[in-house]
């Protein structure tokens, strides 16, 4: 059964750019590398500067272990520069995938 890892990260208002070009750049793209890897969604409020990165996983087997994304050097210095220093370590969740609709669209 696939599973979605979950993480709620709050960043820093006013690093939207800076966050979603980390994001569509580095991190995406190393994350379409991981082995079992079938989707990657990340979700922002600009408002808020809060931000869900949900990834499905063809099972629990293949999510990565640790802080994802562990799997890009340097990130985790340049993530937490952007994260919002009072919000702590992002949590993470994982879910079981019960019901998954793809309706493919050019949605942007």
């Amino acid at each position: 059964m696939a599973v979605a890892r979950v993480r709620t990260i709050q960043y820093q208002t006013g690093h939207d750019d800076e966050i979603i070009e980390l994001y569509e750049n580095e991190i995406i793209p190393a994350a379409a590398e991981q082995p079992g890897l079938l989707q990657y969604l990340l979700l922002n409020d600009p408002a808020t500067g809060k931000v869900l990165s949900i990834t499905l996983w063809e099972n629990d087997d293949v999510v990565p272990p640790g802080d994802p994304p562990h799997y890009v050097d340097g990130l985790a210095a340049r993530l937490g520069e952007l994260r919002d220093p009072a919000a702590g370590a992002p949590p993470q969740e994982m879910f079981d995938v019960s019901v998954n609709l793809a309706i493919d669209s050019d949605v942007e």
